[in-house]
């Protein structure tokens, strides 16, 4: 970092909540400048306010996004930033870990509410074959819901949302990238 960065960066907080990944990224990302958490970012309070907040992925885990966002906002410095990333193809029957699908709309309106308005944003397109995640080829075929024909069955909303998908995107997983910058 020192390199790359400079004195820009005076300090990197990394906070998750699985013991595991604080292990494991405490072994793998030495550096004096980055101080690892294992906690709920929820309850997060930064020891100072923050230049810079990275969350890539993990707002469709979140129980509640919105919250996530309004806390974690309050401790940036006026001026500070957010970049976030979400899926914004339909994810949630598929990926049983994901509790939310975002519309970009919904996305970008979590952020202007918290008192923040948007810098620059990117659409990133990962293609994938239906026939490779059926043969369990791929890795992340692995981790996919168990009985997804059950899953629309209960919850046909998403199956609409999936076709409507597939008709808009074909096979393709989109995912919105932005910079939100704080008032």
């Amino acid at each position: 970092l020192a390199d790359e960065f400079g004195d820009r960066i005076k300090k990197i907080y990394a906070i998750d909540n699985d013991a595991e990944s604080i292990r494991f990224a405490t072994r793998r990302y030495t550096h004096p400048k980055i101080t690892f958490t294992e906690g709920d970012a929820m309850h997060y309070q930064a020891p100072e306010k923050l230049n810079t907040i990275v969350s890539l992925e993990t707002l469709e885990h979140l129980e509640d996004p919105t919250g996530f966002i309004q806390h974690m906002a309050s401790q940036l410095v006026t001026g500070g930033r957010f970049i976030a990333s979400v899926p914004i193809t339909p994810s949630m029957d598929a990926n049983p870990y994901h509790l939310h699908d975002f519309t970009i709309r919904r996305f970008k309106k979590m952020f202007t509410d918290a008192g923040m308005y948007e810098i620059d944003s990117i659409i990133q397109q990962q293609p994938y074959s239906i026939f490779s995640i059926m043969k369990k080829e791929e890795e992340r075929s692995k981790d996919l819901r168990k009985n997804i024909a059950g899953y629309y069955l209960r919850n046909p909303g998403k199956l609409l949302l999936r076709l409507k998908s597939l008709v808009r995107d074909g096979w393709n997983n989109k995912y919105i990238v932005t910079a939100f910058q704080k008032l």
